[in-house]
């Protein structure tokens, strides 16, 4: 939803330009504003900022904190999760705590050796393990 905003207020602000067709598009990211050759400063553009007090003020609310017993059954269902990917690999549950401790994923590709790739596949090998486990569950 915040890159939605922000990638909204962005577009925002670009200049509307005549396009090719002659309808009216944004302007290309590849004018540079400051010498923009349509006429509009960089001062008399809006800023194009996302806090989260702008959120609250727009109603946007955090999740309520979930109760103790929703909390242990999170838990335990994350384990049997976990036991799964270890068996499949060992580096799926490294990777899944690396990413929950806020490492990006260029940052795990480094610190296992594989490619930013490899690691996309394997998230998306882990939510098929996860989904998989979920589904036999229930």
């Amino acid at each position: 939803d915040l890159r939605k905003r922000h990638r909204k207020g962005y577009r925002a602000v670009r200049c509307m330009v005549e396009g090719k067709s002659g309808r009216l598009i944004r302007c290309p990211d590849t004018n540079k504003c400051s010498a923009c050759p349509y006429g509009k400063k960089p001062e008399e553009r809006d800023a194009n900022i996302i806090s989260w007090e702008q959120c609250a003020e727009d109603g946007y609310e955090p999740a309520a904190a979930d109760d103790v017993m929703e909390t242990v059954m999170n838990l335990c269902e994350y384990e049997q999760i976990r036991e799964r990917l270890h068996e499949a690999d060992p580096d799926l549950v490294r990777m899944v705590e690396m990413k929950a401790a806020g490492y990006s994923v260029r940052q795990i590709a480094d610190e296992l050796r594989k490619l930013p790739i490899t690691v996309y596949k394997s998230f998306e090998r882990i939510a098929r393990i996860g989904n998989s486990c979920r589904e036999e569950d229930q």
